[in-house]
């Protein structure tokens, strides 16, 4: 149902803008557990990616959901090589330094965002906050669980990185 996927992409959004936030917001007590200075602001330009994550997630899930496979990896694919490679790369050029990685990493949410939304072309159904939660409330308690496996495996593929880096530092 069209107001299934409407509700659950504000609430990706919503969630998204959360973290983001937290990140930002708490990126003087988070970046030195990283490597990092407390004044860096690499963490907050990070956490603009996280908003198109956000903005990703329910039209990468209606994709899986299709089976869309040969899709999702095209639109993978653009976003690794000219987007997260192709910025990353010409700005570290042009004397970014460490920024030019942050702003890849954007460039690359950016173009996974743009690419599935354009792939599904999800029809949003305006519906007032009651209604939306009404209708949120089975998809959380269906994804819930699929959610926290998610985050575990992150850590799980990034939990050495953030330990290098607090151990050993970030540079050479």
């Amino acid at each position: 149902d069209d107001r299934d996927v409407t509700a659950a992409f504000w609430f990706s959004v919503l969630v998204a803008a959360a973290f983001a936030a937290v990140l930002a917001l708490g990126s003087p007590v988070i970046s030195p557990l990283v490597g990092l200075p407390a004044d860096s602001a690499l963490l907050p330009l990070l956490s603009i990616a996280l908003l198109f994550a956000g903005a990703s997630a329910t039209p990468l899930g209606l994709l899986q959901r299709d089976l869309r496979f040969r899709s999702m990896a095209t639109v993978d694919l653009l976003a690794a090589g000219p987007a997260l490679i192709g910025v990353s790369v010409v700005l570290a050029a042009a004397g970014f330094g460490a920024s030019a990685l942050a702003f890849g990493e954007i460039a690359a949410a950016v173009a996974k965002c743009a690419g599935y939304l354009a792939l599904t072309r999800p029809r949003f159904r305006p519906e007032g906050p009651t209604a939306s939660w009404g209708r949120l409330r089975p998809l959380l308690g269906y994804g819930a669980g699929f959610s926290i496996a998610q985050l575990g495996n992150w850590f799980a593929l990034n939990a050495d990185k953030l330990v290098v880096a607090n151990a050993l530092g970030t540079g050479p």
